[in-house]
């Protein structure tokens, strides 16, 4: 098939994974309105939180605590959205500790890179959040991050992965 390149490794024992019954699951024409029904409120709601976003500063000289002509200390605009975003997106690493999908690891410590890649994933930006500077979160009262990070999370789940699930009958987890 076309892209076997990319789902080759997935470990098709594992009935879970992959396979017809998989991926009839729900019917082409619930996945089609679910699609419909979200994509537009998602894109709704990413339009609105933009509209209320308040911009982002580059991080203060006097908040600086490297030299500012050092490369590797300079903090962009970008870096900062994506530093919000992911921290939205903590909830995975979590599920993955508590509900961990490890019996198709086949490959020697595959395992282990699975419980270490989850939990640098949390301890890395509780480090950052310490550390300070532009890595800093909004108020506890603003959810326009978080709004933007969930609708962008669903349309990616619902505009990309459930295409790629659908071609290659595979599951979009």
């Amino acid at each position: 098939m076309l892209l076997s390149w990319a789902y080759d490794g997935v470990n098709g024992s594992v009935p879970r994974n992959t396979g017809p019954e998989c991926a009839d699951y729900l019917s082409p024409v619930r996945k089609l309105v679910e699609t419909m029904v979200i994509i537009p409120l998602c894109l709704i709601a990413i339009k609105c939180a933009l509209s209320r976003i308040k911009p982002i500063a580059y991080q203060q000289m006097d908040r600086f605590t490297g030299s500012p002509f050092s490369a590797c200390n300079k903090s962009t605009k970008s870096s900062t959205v994506l530093f919000r975003l992911q921290m939205n997106y903590l909830n995975g690493p979590l599920l993955a500790f508590m509900f961990p999908e490890t019996d198709s690891r086949q490959l020697p410590l595959e395992s282990s890179i699975y419980w270490i890649q989850h939990a640098l994933m949390c301890i890395i930006p509780i480090f950052l959040l310490k550390s300070g500077g532009v890595y800093n979160m909004e108020p506890l009262n603003d959810f326009t991050w978080n709004v933007i990070g969930y609708a962008t999370l669903i349309l990616y789940h619902f505009g990309i992965l459930q295409v790629i699930a659908s071609v290659s009958l595979l599951t979009s987890t």
